[in-house]
């Protein structure tokens, strides 16, 4: 138990030491704010779900899990759509 009181206590000393990677998931969510005239808060999250589109076509962590591939991708098309972009890769 004492092992999981110091780990624990570490982890919330480093949680401003390193950064986050991307996540398909809550950027698509973050594309789809805008403003009262429709367009995107964050212009740059619709750039990085284009650049980060996987090879197959989905959205997704590097873990392949179905779960994950299947919601992303799903919130990922509608900020796309939303946003009148193409998809192209």
């Amino acid at each position: 138990m004492l092992d999981c009181v110091h780990e624990a206590k570490n982890l919330l000393n480093r949680l401003d030491m390193g950064h986050m990677r991307g996540v398909a998931y809550d950027t698509a969510w973050v594309a789809r704010l805008a403003n009262d005239s429709g367009k995107p808060l964050f212009p740059e999250s619709i750039k990085w779900l284009i650049a980060h589109q996987k090879e197959d076509g989905s959205w997704g962590g590097d873990v392949e899990y179905y779960h994950d591939r299947v919601v992303s991708t799903l919130s990922s098309l509608l900020a796309l759509e939303k946003s009148k972009k193409k998809i192209v890769k």
